[in-house]
């Protein structure tokens, strides 16, 4: 199950009722100790003559105490592929990275006040036209490989960061690098989200209708029948869509679709082929704060 690292919160204190008895209680042992002092203790009773009226009873009214969170419409969303290392002779080396630098990275923006959401929240405050505190993002890990689960997922868990796991769904349980079914379900329990990235990492920007029904509708599908919903997320193989590629995506119960195309989400970008922010091997976890911090 999901274990959360949470901040500790502040001790509270006595409530405003409470303050009141005690600030009135007090106000009445000062006047008295002050009143005996001057006019001997028999004058404190009010039935003798000439004694003072009784104090008026101090009352204090608790300070209403308000802290503005300040909203955005722009959300960056972070893509990663490989957690690992990259081997001597790697293919695409600059998708390769270390995971003491994811590790970092996501220190580093936890104590600068960043928080995640998922793939699918993001749409739903679109479709709201809702805008988000400021300082949230998204991470996707693309491709659905094994290091995913290995060591993206327990650095997620370390800092309270939710991420959406991007799989090619074909990959499943067949490639010895790929996740398997039992840890995507473990991941979604933990409050990861499971995002579609087609049946086989094909090009959906030059498929015919049935290639599109195969590469977005049965992998949405096959998804559906192992985790039990539908995904929500929709991220492309190369980051190449076209209007044929968006309309299949619709089709299938996608609530929004990430490219490659740089950026962030905002109001005005189309929540089926929303930009992202390229993490490579060589970013560091300073450089990424940077590039987020442009958009916040």
């Amino acid at each position: 199950m999901r274990t959360r690292w949470s901040s500790s919160g502040s001790r509270l204190g006595r409530s405003p009722r409470r303050r009141l008895a005690l600030t009135g209680a007090f106000a009445l042992a000062l006047a008295a100790m002050t009143t005996q002092g001057m006019l001997g203790a028999e004058s404190l009773d009010p039935a003798l003559p000439g004694a003072p009226p009784p104090p008026p009873i101090a009352t204090a009214v608790p300070r209403r105490i308000t802290t503005a969170v300040r909203m955005t419409y722009r959300v960056p969303v972070l893509m990663y592929h490989r957690i690992t290392c990259a081997p001597r002779g790697a293919p695409l080396p600059g998708l390769w990275v270390c995971p003491r630098d994811l590790d970092r990275t996501m220190r580093l923006l936890r104590a600068r006040g960043w928080t995640t959401i998922t793939g699918a929240e993001l749409a739903d405050a679109r479709a709201a036209g809702r805008p988000l505190p400021r300082r949230t993002f998204v991470i996707v890990f693309d491709d659905g490989n094994r290091d995913g689960y290995d060591r993206a997922y327990p650095i997620l868990e370390r800092y309270g960061f939710q991420g959406v796991f991007a799989v090619v769904v074909g990959r499943v349980d067949v490639k010895r690098r790929a996740m398997t079914w039992a840890e995507l379900r473990e991941l979604q329990e933990a409050g990861h989200e499971i995002a579609n990235h087609s049946m086989s990492h094909a090009n959906v920007a030059r498929l015919d209708r049935a290639g599109l029904a195969r590469e977005v509708g049965r992998s949405a599908a096959r998804l559906r029948r192992h985790l039990g919903a539908w995904p929500r997320t929709f991220v492309y193989p190369y980051g190449s869509w076209d209007r044929s590629a968006t309309r299949a995506v619709r089709a299938a119960h996608h609530s929004i679709a990430f490219t490659t195309v740089s950026g962030a989400t905002s109001r005005s970008s189309d929540r089926l082929a929303a930009p992202r922010v390229r993490i490579s091997r060589g970013d560091s976890p300073e450089g990424i704060l940077r590039r987020l911090s442009a958009f916040d």
